[in-house]
C-alpha cells in the first residue's frame, strides 16, 4: 500500500445535512488545533492533508465532493497547551 487513498463523491449523513442546513443560514467556522510532538515540516502536513467541499446540482442532495487544490494556512507555534487559548483567559 502506498499510504494514498482514493476519495469520491458521498452524500451527506443526517447530522452532516442538518449542520450543512443550518449552516445555509448562519454560517459556522471553525479552526481545529493539534498538538504534535516530534519534528515534522509543515509542507509534508500541507501534502497530507484530505479536503472536500459539500456540492449539490440545482434538485439534487448536497455531497461532500473530494477538493484537489487545498490550501489551509497551517502555521508551528512553540510552547505550552495554554500558549493555544483562544479568547479571555
Amino acid at each position: 500500500m502506498d499510504g494514498h487513498c482514493e476519495i469520491s463523491a458521498r452524500p451527506l449523513g443526517a447530522v452532516e445535512k442538518l449542520f450543512w442546513l443550518l449552516d445555509q443560514n448562519r454560517p459556522i467556522h471553525f479552526a481545529t488545533v493539534a498538538v504534535i510532538e516530534g519534528m515534522v515540516p509543515i509542507d509534508t502536513w500541507q501534502d497530507s492533508l484530505v479536503g472536500s467541499g459539500i456540492g449539490a446540482a440545482p434538485g439534487e442532495q448536497p455531497r461532500f465532493v473530494p477538493v484537489t487544490k487545498l490550501s489551509i494556512p497551517l502555521r508551528r507555534v512553540d510552547g505550552s497547551i495554554a500558549d493555544l487559548a483562544v479568547g479571555p483567559r
